[in-house]
């Protein structure tokens, strides 16, 4: 079908008539007819001399045009990559630079669902955000979902028409709530910081759980623009807008308090953070580094909390390591070589999910792996304040939920001492020849028992032996059967030993393997054998003949 067949079928046929369309496409069509089909197609309104007859035609036509062109027909036409004109773009040495990455521009309007938007119950107005976007917005709470729009200048517009500047996100989604104390970005007053995560861990394979909310505000804004609020629940929804030097907690706190309930903000503040964790400078955060990035640790009664940096991050108490005898395989540890400096490392559970053993044929329960975090560049007169954070909440490392207990169980609580349970993760040292002796010290003990019990009986055959070589030829023959046999019985013994002898069951089999000696121990052993050698004599200095 062609274009123009498209049209006679979706335009009543006295509007064409009177448009003067020919109704076979041999004949030619008048310049008149084809100009007031133009205006007919382009949605144009219709000519005067048309209104009074054909008006309603006229309409209709046009409505069936549209449905029949669509959505499709009112936007650009994708072009091809390559194309002339298209989407490539060329380098300045010539060379083609491949499709352009420009993205394109997200629609937000007031055609988004408005029950996905939710009803406003709090509004902070002209607050700075920079997660998930940089922008100065206000930013409103709903019923269901965290609004980010434009600014309104005037406190009379009604905020439910304002622009989004990003999409709705869903309270749903969101998993914690932070409030922090800092210096802010110029270190130089007192700063508020609102991180709302939807996950712990933002993971590059989920796309949801890298959703943060992060804004902030001074402790009390002393600017010419005074901090706006607007809570919606009240029956006189207005802004209001706060003097100069106005405590904003209570504000956010005001705010906070619409989230779900599965959501409890934690506040880290210098007053709510002094008998939990205090720096020497008396602030509730550590300045550290994360590889290249600077950022700031906060350590709170639920765990630590990593922030001022992109993108945020928490370690929960009960998915750091359990606390060991061993300082390498706890969850929170410390390491200065120089002491100016120290670096914290922070090893987090991660279960592993049923389903890759059971495709290889084994039958395994669920694993816990685990990750290595360091923090790096922290000044030395700190060390003595996390440490004694690390002991006051130690015992609460790896305790989870009694949901998650019955999940876990107590597999969890010796998965460090399993071996194939822990992997210190991607690019962690290896194991170390101490930890694998520790994991098979019940296994020595075992050997070292057998071979005392054969070394007794062998000490107690070797003395009735004696006893018997007084008596007559038949013992002799009788002992020598004996003999033969205990022989055998020992045999037996030796194949079972050799079987316990693996590198799965013994340290010292395993590759790379070494025997735990210190230097004094080697040094005896070196004297031992020389005194052997030289049969307990000094050596004797010999004479030089060239003395002579």
């Amino acid at each position: 079908m062609s274009y123009l067949d498209a049209i006679r079928a979706s335009v009543p046929q006295p509007l064409l008539d009177a448009i003067g369309l020919p109704n076979s496409q041999a004949q030619a069509i008048p310049v008149a007819s084809v100009e007031v089909l133009l205006q007919l197609v382009g949605g144009a309104t219709c000519p005067t001399d048309l209104q009074s007859k054909h008006g309603g035609e006229w309409k209709e036509g046009q409505e069936h045009l549209t449905a029949r062109v669509g959505s499709a027909g009112l936007g650009k036409r994708a072009r091809a990559d390559g194309v002339d004109g298209g989407e490539q773009t060329t380098a300045a040495n010539g060379s083609q630079a491949g499709p352009s990455t420009k993205k394109a521009k997200v629609e937000l309007d007031a055609t988004t669902d408005a029950q996905e938007r939710g009803e406003p119950r709090y509004t902070l107005h002209a607050i700075s955000v920079s997660s998930p976007i940089r922008k100065k917005v206000d930013v409103t709470i709903t019923t269901t979902s965290i609004l980010l729009r434009t600014p309104s200048s005037s406190s009379s517009e009604n905020n439910s028409e304002t622009a989004l500047a990003h999409p709705p996100i869903p309270l749903a989604s969101l998993k914690r709530a932070f409030v922090v104390s800092n210096l802010g970005k110029n270190r130089n007053k007192p700063h508020w910081t609102v991180i709302l995560t939807a996950a712990d861990v933002a993971s590059k394979r989920d796309a949801s759980s890298q959703m943060q909310v992060v804004f902030g505000v001074d402790h009390a804004p002393n600017v010419k623009e005074l901090f706006a609020t607007t809570d919606h629940t009240k029956s006189s929804s207005s802004r209001t807008s706060h003097p100069k030097g106005t405590e904003t907690l209570p504000l956010l706190e005001a705010f906070l308090a619409f989230l779900p309930p599965h959501v409890k903000p934690i506040i880290a503040s210098e007053t709510s953070q002094a008998q939990i964790f205090r720096s020497s400078s008396g602030q509730p955060y550590l300045d550290t580094y994360r590889a290249a990035k600077e950022g700031s640790l906060y350590f709170l009664a639920e765990g630590i909390l990593w922030a001022e940096s992109k993108p945020a991050e928490f370690f929960a108490l009960e998915d750091l390591a359990p606390d060991s005898d061993d300082p390498s395989l706890g969850g929170v540890r410390t390491l200065s070589a120089t002491g100016r400096t120290f670096s914290l490392y922070i090893r987090r559970w991660i279960r592993e999910e049923k389903g890759e053993s059971k495709e290889k044929g084994e039958d395994e329960d669920e694993g816990i792996l685990v990750d290595e975090t360091e923090f790096s560049m922290i000044e030395g007169r700190e060390q003595d304040n996390v440490m004694q954070w690390v002991r006051r909440f130690k015992r609460k490392f790896g305790q989870r939920s009694t949901d998650e207990k019955g999940k876990v169980g107590e597999k969890s609580a010796a998965a460090p001492q399993s071996n194939g349970k822990v992997d210190k993760g991607k690019g962690k040292a290896p194991m170390t020849i101490e930890e694998l002796d520790d994991d098979t010290d019940e296994e020595d003990e075992d050997f070292v028992a057998s071979s005392e019990d054969e070394s007794s009986s062998s000490d107690s055959e070797d003395s009735e032996g004696g006893g018997a070589g007084s008596g007559g030829e038949e013992e002799a023959e009788g002992e020598a059967e004996n003999s033969d046999e205990e022989d055998e019985g020992d045999g037996d013994g030796d194949v079972e030993m050799e079987d316990e002898m693996t590198a799965e069951r013994h340290p010292l089999l395993r590759p790379g393997a070494m025997p735990r000696m210190s230097k004094a121990a080697m040094d005896m052993a070196v004297a031992m054998v020389t005194h052997d050698l030289t049969n307990g004599e000094p050596e004797d200095e010999e004479d030089d003949e060239l003395d002579e």
